[in-house]
């Protein structure tokens, strides 16, 4: 009990002092100051560019100027699943892995195949990692095992995952 009313003291003191709320004054004046400081900190950040950077990535390439040329290059890859013929299905999931890979190298991801490339990433980076890779061993099975077989529906399913990747890093849409 006497700690509170010793509390309870103190407080009455420094309440009517008028050096402790000159001190308030001060802090909270410091206080509005430092918040202004900081939204116009930030605002500028934001209009240089690099809040962006900072939250999007650093150095990440702009596929931006590309896409046209990616979109038409993505849709035959596409057009090859409308085939009958399992080498074409074939074809299709070599051609959107060997698109990933060229497009992961030149986002400078390092390393010569694409399981290389796909191995030093995180879900961070790619949300879709884990789907990736799978993706890429049966593109695998299909380059070393010749009797491999894929059917439409893998094929597609396979692609879709490939060209997920591609949209996270928006080489397509």
């Amino acid at each position: 009990m006497e700690t509170i009313q010793w509390m309870e003291e103190i407080n009455s003191v420094l309440g009517d002092s008028a050096l402790f709320l000159t001190f308030r004054f001060l802090l909270a004046f410091y206080l509005i100051i430092i918040l202004i400081t900081t939204v116009l900190l930030l605002i500028q950040l934001f209009r240089l560019g690099y809040l962006t950077e900072l939250l999007v990535g650093a150095g990440r390439p702009n596929f931006k100027a590309q896409k046209s040329r990616a979109q038409k290059r993505w849709q035959k890859i596409v057009d090859r699943l409308k085939s009958d013929q399992s080498n074409e299905y074939k074809a299709a999931v070599l051609e959107a892995a060997n698109f990933l890979n060229e497009t992961l190298e030149a986002a400078g991801y390092a390393g010569e195949t694409l399981g290389e490339k796909l191995n030093q990433m995180s879900e961070g980076q790619f949300e879709n990692i884990e789907q990736l890779k799978e993706a890429n061993l049966i593109k695998n099975k299909i380059v070393q095992e010749d009797s491999f077989t894929i059917g439409q529906d893998e094929a597609r399913q396979t692609i879709e995952i490939f060209a997920e990747g591609l949209r996270l890093l928006e080489v397509i849409d």
